[in-house]
């Protein structure tokens, strides 16, 4: 991630495999903690809709992308 200079860092992971998201909840852990990129973790099911809606997946993205424009401003 810093190698590729990114802003944030966005990982999707599946709500209904468990077992298979075990480690992906620690991935954006690590890479918040080792680089200081911040993260933004989405975890849903993208085959059922009924756990979640565009409407709130938007919402996060946008809020996400926000604190990074802040984040970007306040550098400089």
């Amino acid at each position: 991630a810093q190698n590729l200079n990114v802003d944030g860092f966005i990982w999707q992971s599946q709500f209904n495999c468990r077992p298979a998201a075990q480690m992906s909840h620690l991935l954006p852990k690590v890479v918040e903690e080792e680089t200081g990129i911040p993260t933004l973790f989405l975890e849903m099911d993208v085959y059922e809709s009924r756990s979640y809606t565009a409407e709130m997946l938007r919402t996060r993205v946008e809020t996400f992308a926000e604190v990074l424009r802040t984040r970007k401003t306040t550098r400089v």
